[in-house]
């Protein structure tokens, strides 16, 4: 398989190992998010009573 190796400020970087990078990815979103929640609706439907 063929390595990826970007160029970014006169650096030249290869990415090797991409499952390890994927993982590390994963974990770290697993732990630094939450869901979101989106409420939405005509005005005066009681969103914010309801948020309250």
């Amino acid at each position: 398989m063929r390595r990826v190796r970007p160029s970014f400020a006169d650096l030249t970087i290869e990415f090797t190992d991409r499952d390890l990078a994927l993982k590390l990815i994963e974990e770290w979103a697993e732990k630094s998010t939450f869901p979101v929640q989106v409420i939405y609706g005509p005005e005066g439907c009681g969103k914010t009573a309801w948020l309250l």
